[in-house]
């Protein structure tokens, strides 16, 4: 006669079984979070200079030196590195 009672395999099944569910539902959240981040990140608008006034621009320029040219802020500067670097600042 078989007496589940007392049989070893009968006693670790429910624990499988719930680490089993743990781990399933732990996969789930963590891809549900990962894809939410994601999407979450591609909402973000693009940086672009077209909202930047050349104005503003200067303004940074202003506080900066060339660092090429000895003595000269960026925004005096007409070296092609310079004006690069204004770009960026655009973009920035």
């Amino acid at each position: 006669m078989h007496n589940t009672l007392f049989d070893p395999r009968s006693a670790t099944q429910p624990h499988r079984r719930i680490f089993g569910v743990f781990l399933v539902l732990t996969l789930l959240l963590t891809g549900a979070f990962l894809t939410a981040a994601t999407v979450a990140a591609q909402d973000t608008p693009p940086a672009s200079a077209d909202n930047v006034t050349a104005d503003e621009v200067n303004e940074v320029a202003r506080e900066l030196w060339c660092p090429l040219c000895s003595g000269v802020r960026l925004d005096a500067c007409e070296l092609k590195a310079c004006d690069q670097m204004k770009e960026v600042i655009a973009i920035k």
